[in-house]
């Protein structure tokens, strides 16, 4: 009795749903492209939709007419609406390896069941959508993807287990969206994993295991998050690009997972633009080399004790700190090291400073407002092939020894200061002269450009003017010293007036309040 009341209730929902639900026609023509509403275009192996935006609920079921589901691996819609995420593609096209859904409106995927046909789906872009939430079967099914875009969503919730459904990912774009926490399960099945995006979220932690088992990682990019400390576990043997920065960092610690054995290398480390008052506050494990650190826009004030892991360095940038002291207990560590940016500081140089870095061949010291340059402070750079001293105060320096100080130079920047032209002249044609078989360039717009000068009459002229100033100010002083006594006796007059009126106006408020009191008294 029980089976026939289970039987007849099923019954009656499938005819319900079968009478509810709305059939959508597209028709699809492989020998011409449709750009009206409700229609598509097929080329060799791609399906356009267009303009696709009829009003939509659950029972709406999209129905491709005319089409050749063997001739096409791939569907795009463009400019469409398409709250719910059509499952019936894979009923209708069994080989479709990539779909195009961004800015489609989906604002929900059916767990378990969309993608439940989809084994030969391969690249999935669901970017500019509406989702808020990815859940543990979201993607079943799918267990060939290998790229997946849900970047520019509203995502404040992934499912631990959301990707354990697709193994075989390799690229991952979460970033734009609201996620808060990085557990340590979230990625762990994902061992082909090459490429994360998770920047301008609201991530505030991140387990330090929620990437130690992706020994494929080649980049992870966590920028613009609010991240204070972060601490992480790393397996990939050589990560291509960490990026932490605009993350309000005060501390990191990158240790090696014990999921593998050697040495790991990460190319290049971005911590741009945090709290970092100090390069101890970056803490990496022995077993990691750094090649490339980026270090600027953060609160740097001196550099004097190196930590271990700046000998394998091979790019510094420093640029926007506060630095002005760098000793060089700190630089002889950067034996390999052949970029260093110093620009927009506050630099302090002195003789041999960098002496230990023979290496080195670019060298930026713009913007620092240095007014005196010595080539003793360029000492022990006999490999350096670019000097940049844009932007500062500099009038003038000793060049004779530059060609035996700087014998690579190739390229000297000096736009941007204080240079007399005619100094600036004397100085370009001699050191030119003395690099035989080289040319050296003096801006970055190559030999037909000459660095910014100052005029020889225009230098005289500015000279006349701080003399004439000077005067004016001397008069001034003299004038106060030999008046003092008149002008103290003036100030001393309108101070007993000032007083007296105000005593005066004080008088006049007593008298005016007591009287109507006097008044009523009489009475």
């Amino acid at each position: 009795m029980n089976f026939k009341i289970i039987f007849s209730t099923l019954i009656q929902y499938l005819i319900i749903k079968s009478v509810n639900t709305k059939e959508i026609e597209l028709e699809c023509d492989i020998s011409e492209s449709h750009f009206t509403k409700n229609s598509c275009s097929f080329t060799t192996t791609t399906c356009i939709i267009e303009q696709f935006r009829d009003f939509w609920d659950d029972n709406i079921k999209l129905i491709f007419t005319n089409s050749r589901d063997e001739n096409f691996t791939s569907i795009v819609f463009q400019n469409c609406y398409i709250p719910i995420f059509p499952k019936e593609l894979f009923e209708q096209f069994s080989n479709l390896e990539s779909i195009d859904l961004s800015s489609a409106g989906i604002t929900r995927i059916k767990e378990g069941k969309t993608f439940i046909n989809g084994s030969e789906l391969i690249e999935l872009n669901l970017a500019n959508n509406g989702l808020t939430e990815i859940a543990g079967l979201t993607f079943k099914g799918a267990e060939n993807l290998k790229s997946l875009d849900l970047s520019n969503n509203r995502i404040n919730v992934v499912s631990i287990k959301a990707f354990d459904v697709t193994p075989k990912l390799e690229y991952l774009n979460l970033c734009h969206n609201l996620i808060q926490i990085i557990k340590p399960e979230m990625f762990k099945v994902l061992k082909n994993l090459r490429t994360v995006f998770l920047y301008r979220n609201s991530i505030i932690d991140v387990n330090p295991q929620s990437f130690a088992y992706n020994n494929q990682l080649n980049t992870l990019d966590l920028n613009s998050n609010v991240l204070r400390e972060v601490e992480l576990e790393l397996s990939s043997p050589r990560l291509n690009k960490l990026d932490l920065s605009n993350c309000s960092l005060d501390e990191l610690t990158l240790r090696k997972s014990s999921n593998i054995d050697g040495n790991l290398t990460i190319r290049y480390l971005n911590v741009f633009h945090n709290e970092l008052n100090n390069i101890s506050q970056i803490r990496v494990d022995k077993a990691i080399k750094l090649q490339n650190l980026d270090l600027s826009n953060n609160h740097l004030r001196s550099l004097n004790i190196p930590p271990e892991f700046i000998q394998d360095l091979n790019v510094l940038k420093l640029n926007d700190n506060h630095l002005w002291e760098i000793s060089t207990g700190f630089l002889n560590k950067f034996g390999k090291l052949r970029a260093l940016y110093l620009n927009k500081n506050d630099m302090r140089l002195y003789d041999s400073m960098f002496k230990y870095l023979s290496n080195l061949k670019i060298l930026s010291l713009a913007d620092n407002r240095m007014k005196k340059l010595d080539l003793r402070y360029f000492e022990g750079l006999s490999n350096l092939t670019q000097l940049n001293l844009e932007n500062n105060l500099l009038v003038n320096f000793n060049y004779t020894t530059l060609s035996n100080i700087l014998p690579s130079i190739e390229l000297l920047l000096i736009d941007n200061n204080l240079f007399r032209c005619q100094f600036l002249h004397e100085m370009m044609g001699y050191v030119r002269n003395k690099t035989e078989g080289r040319t050296i360039e003096f801006t970055n717009e190559g030999l037909n450009k000459e660095p910014s000068c100052v005029p020889d009459d225009q230098q005289g002229e500015t000279y006349w003017i701080w003399i004439v100033i000077g005067l004016i100010f001397v008069t001034f002083v003299i004038l106060m010293i030999v008046l003092r006594q008149k002008i103290f006796e003036r100030w001393n007059q309108i101070r007993r007036r000032l007083r007296s009126y105000s005593n005066m106006r004080e008088t006049d408020h007593s008298e005016h309040a007591q009287g109507p009191l006097a008044d009523r008294s009489e009475d």
